[in-house]
């Protein structure tokens, strides 16, 4: 899968989130895993759902954390996500 499809759809599962009533604000991180290219997409912490763009989401890859340069931070558990 590429990574621009992985983030929109982090993206979008939020929007569905809050459109569905299920959440509101920012109620945890939203993470999407592609085992075939090791990538981990995670949504930002603090920033409502409506307001994130694919910019904002951080990369993992390999276990390994790439960030880009208008990527926001995940909250600290993030480290915890690849072993879950």
């Amino acid at each position: 899968m590429l990574l621009e499809e992985m983030r929109q759809k982090v993206v979008d599962y939020g929007n569905q989130l809050i459109s569905s009533g299920l959440t509101i604000g920012t109620a945890g991180n939203i993470s999407m895993y592609d085992p075939e290219t090791g990538y981990m997409v995670i949504s930002p912490s603090g920033i409502p759902y409506a307001k994130q763009q694919q910019k904002m989401l951080s990369l993992w890859i390999c276990r390994a954390i790439l960030w880009t340069a208008n990527a926001h931070l995940p909250v600290n558990t993030v480290y915890m996500l690849p072993f879950i």
